[in-house]
């Protein structure tokens, strides 16, 4: 898998917290903040070096205003799981071929009714 869809349990941490409120720009010391109160504690840099990879990602983009870099989103979850889910998939059948595609089906049929309908309005609607 593409490292660009792979998170480390950190960025997972960070970029569920700027995901909760997209339109908002963070300091470091902001996502610092909110770690903490989930008993998250780290350096300020870890914090930085994790967002500066968030941005090489393209989840984040990151402006400078004053003397501060701030942080917000710029590929939203959903966006970025659809990606995910995409790129893991082109993956399996490249590498596995016709035995990942009948594993995936198998997954398929082992849907309740009602949750194959709600997949199939969701892929009607993608």
């Amino acid at each position: 898998m593409s490292a660009k869809y792979s998170l480390g349990p950190l960025e997972k941490q960070v970029i569920e917290i700027i995901w909760q409120e997209p339109k908002k720009k963070f300091k470091v010391a902001q996502i610092q903040e909110k770690l903490k109160a989930k008993g998250i504690s780290l350096a300020y840099t870890t914090i930085m070096t994790i967002l500066t990879r968030l941005t090489q990602k393209e989840l984040l983009k990151r402006s400078y205003e004053g003397r501060a870099y701030y942080y917000q989103v710029k590929c939203k979850k959903q966006s970025f799981v659809k990606k995910l889910v995409k790129q893991t998939l082109k993956n399996l059948t490249q590498n596995y071929g016709d035995v990942a595609l009948a594993a995936f089906a198998a997954e398929i049929s082992r849907l309740t009714p009602e949750e194959k309908t709600k997949l199939i309005k969701k892929l009607r609607s993608s």
